[in-house]
């Protein structure tokens, strides 16, 4: 369990430190060909290779100790918006790896909130094409239903190159309700893995 996504992203570059002394690693890293406002989470060079890894932490209101120390975590609404974040960072990530052919990337989405394995089950939805439920097939373009109302930056059309099976895999359980954890690890895909 963590605070927040930057404890989150603290946490993963600490391990890879730890697997890897001699590795560098840097959070929240803009790449100067990229967009100004566009950052990379984690980028490292591990184990002789570069590896850039997009992190979501999106969770539900739950109150947990563990190791004597207190986790107070907070509703983050908007699952709409946080997967369609979530699927643009990995699309981001796309044209890193492409751009980076010895690189390899990351998309890891961890959270509490079984609405994101589970939903939206309303194919009407608006936000449909985004689902990230356990089994599905994410590729080509991605889209809002028509006659959606988005914010500035969430408008836009989504397209993957790749093709993304989706499979939650369990990372921690608490007897707490809403104290399950759950992540989506989605590795980049080039042409020459499909």
């Amino acid at each position: 369990m963590f605070h927040s996504e930057a404890d989150f992203q603290h946490a993963l570059a600490w391990e890879m430190h730890s697997l890897d002394p001699g590795s560098r690693i840097r959070l929240e890293l803009r790449l100067p060909e990229w967009d100004p406002r566009e950052y990379l989470d984690v980028w490292a060079i591990w184990r002789g290779c570069e590896v850039a890894v997009e992190l979501k932490y999106k969770v539900r209101k739950v109150t947990v100790t563990h190791d004597e120390e207190r986790f107070d975590l907070r509703s983050h609404a908007a699952e709409n918006e946080n997967r369609y974040r979530f699927l643009k960072d990995l699309q981001r990530l796309e044209r890193f790896v492409a751009r980076t052919p010895s690189a390899v990337g990351y998309a890891i989405f961890l959270t509490n909130n079984p609405g994101y394995w589970t939903g939206p089950r309303d194919s009407t939805a608006a936000d449909w094409a985004f689902r990230l439920r356990e089994g599905e097939l994410l590729t080509g373009a991605l889209r809002w239903r028509a006659g959606t109302a988005k914010k500035r930056g969430l408008a836009e059309a989504l397209t993957l190159s790749g093709k993304y099976h989706l499979r939650w895999r369990e990372f921690s359980s608490f007897p707490q309700r809403s104290g399950r954890f759950r992540y989506l690890l989605l590795k980049v895909q080039t042409a020459s893995d499909q």
